[in-house]
C-alpha cells in the first residue's frame, strides 16, 4: 500500500460524506490495508489473489471482507476495495505493465459497476 491510496483514493468520495463517515472511511482504509497487504491482482483473470493463495472475484473478495469486518458498512468496504484495485499496481511495474493493468482493471470495474449497480 502506498500513500497514494490514502490521499487520492478517498478524495473523490469525501464530497458525499459527513465528518463521522470520513473518519469511518479512513478506519476502513486502514483495516483493508492490513488485510490486503500481501494480496496480488490478476487483472486478466479478474481475481484478487489473497495471502492464502486463493484467487477470488471482486464480489467474492468483498464477501470475504464483509465476513472479516462485519462492523463496517458493505458500501464502505466496496468503495475502499475498488479504490485499492484502482491504485494497486506497484512502483516496480513497467510502463507497459501499468498501461495493460489500467485497461484491464477499467474494463473489470466497469463490468462490476454494471452488474452490481456500483456508481463509479
Amino acid at each position: 500500500m502506498t500513500g497514494e491510496f490514502e490521499s487520492e483514493g478517498l478524495g473523490d468520495i469525501f464530497d458525499d460524506l459527513d465528518a463521522e463517515e470520513i473518519q469511518l472511511a479512513f478506519e476502513v482504509q486502514d483495516v483493508l490495508e492490513q488485510l490486503l497487504i500481501e494480496a496480488d491482482v490478476n487483472a486478466k483473470a479478474r481475481e484478487i489473489i489473497w495471502e492464502d493463495g486463493q484467487g477470488l472475484s471482486l464480489r467474492d473478495s468483498l464477501q470475504r471482507l464483509v465476513q472479516a469486518c462485519p462492523q463496517y458498512p458493505f458500501e464502505m468496504l466496496e468503495r475502499q476495495l475498488i479504490v485499492w484495485l484502482e491504485h494497486f499496481p506497484p512502483d516496480s511495474y513497467s510502463q507497459a505493465q501499468l498501461d495493460e493493468y489500467e485497461v484491464l482493471s477499467e474494463h473489470w470495474l466497469d463490468d462490476y459497476a454494471r452488474e452490481f449497480g456500483f456508481k463509479r
